[in-house]
C-alpha cells in the first residue's frame, strides 16, 4: 500500500466507531423508552379496568328492587370511576354507560409516561390511552 493511500485512510475507523456508538445509543434509548411506553399502556389499561368495575358497582336502585335487569346509575357510576382515577394521578378521558345494555360501563383512561432517552430529541413524554368495559351482573 502506498504512503499516500495510507494517509487518506487515516481516521476512517474512528468515524465508523462513532457511527456505531451513536446507533447503539439510539437502539438502547428506543428499547428503554419503548418499554416505558408499554408499561404506561399496561398501567392505563389496568386502571381503566378497575375504574370500570368500580363504576359498574354503582347500580340504579330502582332497577335492582324492581325485579328487572340491574342497570348502572349513569351519574353515580361515572363519579365513582372518576374518583378512582383521580387517586391514581392519571386522567379520565371518557365514561360511557352502554346504550344497548344498561348494565355496562366503558371507561377510557390516559396516562402520561415521561421518557428517558427520547427527551434528548424533544420527545419528553408519551400519552398512553386504554379503554375497558365492565358489566353489572345480577347476584354479585
Amino acid at each position: 500500500m502506498s504512503p499516500t493511500l495510507r494517509r487518506l485512510q487515516r481516521g476512517t475507523i474512528s468515524i465508523f466507531i462513532a457511527g456505531a456508538l451513536l446507533a447503539m445509543i439510539a437502539a438502547i434509548g428506543l428499547g428503554v423508552d419503548g418499554s416505558r411506553a408499554l408499561q404506561g399502556f399496561l398501567r392505563a389499561s389496568g386502571e381503566a379496568q378497575e375504574a370500570a368495575r368500580t363504576g359498574a358497582d354503582v347500580l340504579d336502585v330502582a332497577s335492582v328492587y324492581g325485579g328487572g335487569t340491574p342497570t348502572v346509575d349513569v351519574g353515580g357510576a361515572c363519579t365513582a370511576a372518576a374518583a378512582y382515577i383521580q387517586q391514581t394521578g392519571d386522567d379520565l378521558v371518557a365514561c360511557t354507560p352502554s346504550a344497548v345494555d344498561g348494565a355496562q360501563l366503558t371507561v377510557t383512561v390516559s396516562a402520561e409516561v415521561p421518557t428517558v432517552f427520547l427527551g434528548l430529541f424533544g420527545v419528553n413524554s408519551f400519552t398512553m390511552t386504554a379503554s375497558a368495559t365492565a358489566a353489572a351482573i345480577e347476584g354479585t
